[in-house]
């Protein structure tokens, strides 16, 4: 089953939250997509994240882990050295 599928065939009523690990780095640049992320983001946007912001866009949700400040070292899992 396809993510937007679970947006189709949900109850209105029912609150949805995506979790777990998408690989999606949405970066901090957010004019692209003001209404999905906050101004704390890092990084720059990778394809996942793009795919991720496109479908928070089409189905009016928000990235909650750019909305709030963070220090740093609790702004990703981990970082590649390259």
């Amino acid at each position: 089953m396809r993510l937007q599928d679970v947006f189709d065939n949900r109850n209105m009523h029912d609150l949805l939250m995506i979790t777990g690990d998408t690989n999606a780095k949405v970066g901090c640049e957010s004019e692209d997509y003001a209404r999905v992320i906050g101004k704390h983001g890092v990084g720059q946007r990778n394809d996942n994240g793009k795919r991720l912001c496109e479908i928070c866009d089409m189905n009016e949700h928000v990235i909650t882990g750019t909305l709030f400040p963070h220090k740093d070292m609790h702004k990703a899992t981990w970082i590649s050295l390259n």
